[in-house]
């Protein structure tokens, strides 16, 4: 607790001598009933002096070392104080966030920015949490299952082919040899044509669902969206989660890209979702 005073009083003391917004982070009240991967945490913000320039609208938090960002509807004003909860993936006793306050719009700007530090002393929430969000055991079934075509859609593409052997063949039977060419040429192209038409019309992602996972796997570079309600994110390994560039938006939906051999697992959440929406 001492080394959590300390960082707190540390952040404070820096940005008062800025003249910035006060920000801080600190451990929200332990529920032992609370088994979700994002733990709670309490985001404090302070502006004694004015010094916000406009309204906040939003809190964007993300690990300094990367990781999920958590993008979390607010409404801070200039020359008040605050304190919300706010849901971050905490996988160590101290941690570093990068915080910022958006004012609204089309394309929000950033009114201010700060690294936050993270301090807490309950291993066993950090223990637990860890567990749920870094997973490598459930990845194992799945991490070399790409993506399979459908049977229809594969049936179609073999039409397709098959269609164009017939014209090319047929295009043989033509006495001119610029035309047999010109004819053999067109069919290849069509056929060509179309089974890229059909593989085009199949969307390129593929969810599957096993015991409390959700499988998420893509035939090309794909995004994908989840109400934040029904799953939370599972990473392989810290490194995975550190290049995550995921959205993650409290009480709304999840937004993340996925490459075209990554295989991205989400755990299901209880009816109603285990983690609550803003300022819960």
């Amino acid at each position: 607790m001492k080394l959590q005073g300390a960082l707190i009083a540390a952040a404070c003391c820096a940005s008062s001598a800025a003249g910035a917004v006060i920000l801080r982070l600190s451990p929200a009240p332990a529920d032992g009933q609370d088994t979700a991967a994002l733990t709670p945490v309490k985001l404090t913000v302070a502006d004694p002096d004015g010094d916000l320039p406009a309204v906040a609208r939003a809190v964007s938090l993300r690990r300094k070392a990367g990781g999920p960002t958590i993008l979390q509807a607010a409404s801070i004003a200039p020359r008040t104080a605050q304190t919300v909860t706010v849901r971050l993936p905490v996988i160590s006793l101290q941690q570093t966030y990068v915080v910022r306050l958006l004012a609204d719009g089309a394309r929000p700007s950033v009114l201010t920015e700060q690294e936050v530090p993270l301090a807490t002393s309950r291993v066993a929430p950090v223990e637990l949490a860890r567990a749920r969000l870094i997973d490598p055991v459930a990845y194992e079934d799945w991490q070399e299952d790409l993506p399979r075509w459908p049977a229809s859609t594969l049936r179609l593409a073999f039409l397709s082919v098959a269609l164009g052997v017939a014209l090319a063949g047929g295009a043989l039977l033509i006495r001119s040899g610029p035309a047999r060419l010109a004819a053999v040429v067109l069919a290849a192209a069509g056929a060509t044509a179309a089974v890229c038409f059909v593989l085009a019309r199949q969307d390129p992602i593929e969810v599957r669902h096993s015991g409390p996972f959700t499988i998420v796997t893509t035939r090309r570079t794909a995004v994908w969206s989840c109400p934040t309600r029904e799953v939370e994110p599972v990473y392989w390994s810290p490194g995975q989660m550190d290049r995550d560039g995921m959205i993650y938006r409290p009480g709304g939906e999840l937004t993340v890209r996925i490459g075209p051999r990554e295989v991205r697992l989400f755990r299901r959440l209880p009816a109603g979702g285990a983690v609550q929406g803003p300022g819960s």
